[in-house]
């Protein structure tokens, strides 16, 4: 449990333990953020309790996954997001939830592990880098920085794409294909993910609330700034998509090549075969069985096939 209280103005920004909600209350001008994490145990729910969330807001902030909302309750504005986690560098990232309640005095967050998005934006508060006047505009830093670890993630694919398309027409392999499938599949996730967030902010851009009311211009850029993510997520898909596609055909090409080459082959042998199989019957009495030139005869009969065979189909282009 981390306990923050700072002002308006950015003045006298410190941290503490349990014992910092007494100087907030004793200072009225006083701003305090709670942050919550699962090493906090029953602390969790006793603060949401404390500063007066319900049953069902407590619930969902401390579920370990519940879809993403936005819901104004007597307690304050609650919203759940789905970020990123510490460890997520590529596409296959995996999420951790996050959970705010915004009051007009007071920020509490819980996320389900080590959040790289609210150990930053607790840094600028601390610093004064950015100015942070109120609660709500310390939980809609929070979700900017939610949804700008996802573009690096992005941009990297779209360089890992270009290359796979490279690769495709130098060397087709399967493991390309399995690669293709598997960020399809991430895709949709950053897509699903990216437009519950859009939704969200689409509906605190609409519904404006008195305590996000100095910050309007920043859920607008949040909201614009899921709306490219879910944009660049339809994007690669389609790129995706057509990268697939062009490795099928690719690899439908070369079979029916193979099958062309194989049915050539085929068919050349199968007339001389058939002499072969005739003059293999051992009959006593057959032309040309008893002939000294016989088997030369044959095999020249034979090549002459073949050869014919051959030039019948380079002329209609079929080697």
């Amino acid at each position: 449990m981390k306990v923050t209280i700072w002002h308006a103005d950015g003045r006298g920004a410190r941290v503490g333990d349990e014992s910092v909600i007494d100087d907030w209350r004793a200072d009225g001008d006083a701003l305090l953020w709670i942050d919550l994490s699962p090493d906090d145990g029953d602390a969790e729910a006793h603060w949401l309790e404390t500063f007066g969330a319900d049953t069902t807001v407590r619930a969902q902030a401390l579920s370990p996954r519940f879809p993403p909302k936005i819901e104004q309750t007597e307690a304050g504005t609650f919203i759940l997001l789905r970020a990123l986690n510490a460890e997520a560098q590529t596409i296959q990232f995996g999420t951790i939830q996050i959970a705010f309640l915004v009051a007009d005095r007071v920020l509490i967050t819980r996320h389900g592990s080590h959040s790289p998005s609210i150990e930053r934006t607790h840094g600028e508060l601390l610093d004064n880098a950015v100015k942070l006047s109120s609660p709500a505009a310390v939980a809609v830093r929070i979700c900017e920085i939610v949804g700008s670890r996802f573009v690096p993630i992005m941009h990297k694919l779209e360089a890992r794409l270009e290359q796979i398309e490279d690769e495709m027409f130098g060397n087709p392999t399967d493991s390309l294909l399995e690669e293709l499938l598997l960020y399809k599949r991430q895709l949709k996730k950053v897509r699903r993910i990216a437009s519950y967030h859009a939704a969200i902010f689409d509906t605190l851009k609409r519904e404006r609330t008195t305590r996000f009311d100095a910050n309007q211009r920043e859920v607008v850029e949040v909201f614009e700034q899921f709306e490219r993510i879910v944009s660049l997520a339809n994007l690669y898909n389609e790129l995706a998509n057509d990268l697939m596609n062009g490795y099928l055909s690719l690899a439908s090409h070369r079979l029916n090549n193979i099958m062309k080459v194989l049915t050539i082959i085929t068919c050349i042998f199968v007339p001389l075969s058939f002499i072969a199989g005739i003059y293999g019957m051992n009959f006593d009495v057959m032309p040309e069985l008893r002939s000294p030139h016989g088997y030369f005869i044959v095999l020249s009969i034979m090549l002459m096939i073949a050869t014919g065979l051959l030039l019948g189909f380079r002329r209609r282009r079929w080697l």
